[in-house]
């Protein structure tokens, strides 16, 4: 196989872990944020807006 097959190969594999990666990273952190959401934050003496 050429060089330039591997390199595309793991360029993609990179790529497509790192998409993945984010997007369970954004889910996670939106399911933290809206568990805080209606906690002490919200409740409690948050800014003063």
């Amino acid at each position: 196989m050429d060089v330039g097959l591997w390199v595309a190969a793991i360029a993609t594999g990179h790529v497509l872990v790192t998409i993945i990666a984010l997007a369970l990273r954004d889910i996670g952190s939106r399911g933290r944020r809206d568990d805080d959401a209606p906690g002490p934050e919200s409740s409690g003496g948050g800014g003063g807006g």
